[in-house]
């Protein structure tokens, strides 16, 4: 699993998951990336073993199914158009934690050069902040 994030500052930018082959929604998908990842970091940071959720796009009926347990999540990527699964893959959790943080930290940099400096840049960084305090606590 890799998280695509190309962004320049700007309200939208290219976002996509790239489960082997298959890039989701499209590879060159252009959608929130700062809300998205924020959203998808507090929803992880909810998350616990056992637990289903999603991990919704801003732009198109699109989204992640996760189900987790103690150490992996299974993925699939849903198109509701039709309900279709467009990819899956299973990845230790820390990994997905870890892509999470990598975009993350990769998107806060903009925040004094964007159009975008409201609340989506503080609840990114608070988000940050608690998923680095729980992948820590983990390593110890």
């Amino acid at each position: 699993m890799n998280i695509l994030c190309e962004y320049c500052g700007k309200r939208t930018g290219i976002f996509c998951i790239q489960l082997g082959e298959t890039y989701f929604p499209s590879r060159d998908w252009d959608d929130f990336c700062v809300p998205i990842v924020s959203d998808w970091i507090d929803t992880v940071n909810r998350s616990c073993p056992g637990s289903a959720f999603r991990l919704y796009f801003m732009d198109g009926p699109y989204y992640l199914s996760c189900q987790r347990d103690p150490h992996r999540v299974w993925i699939r990527a849903i198109d509701d158009h039709d309900g279709s699964v467009r990819g899956e893959e299973t990845v230790p959790f820390a990994e997905l934690q870890a892509r999470l943080v990598e975009t993350a930290k990769t998107l806060l940099p903009y925040r004094e050069n964007s159009d975008n400096r409201d609340s989506d840049f503080g609840m990114l960084e608070d988000g940050l902040k608690l998923l680095e305090q729980g992948i820590s606590r983990k390593e110890r």
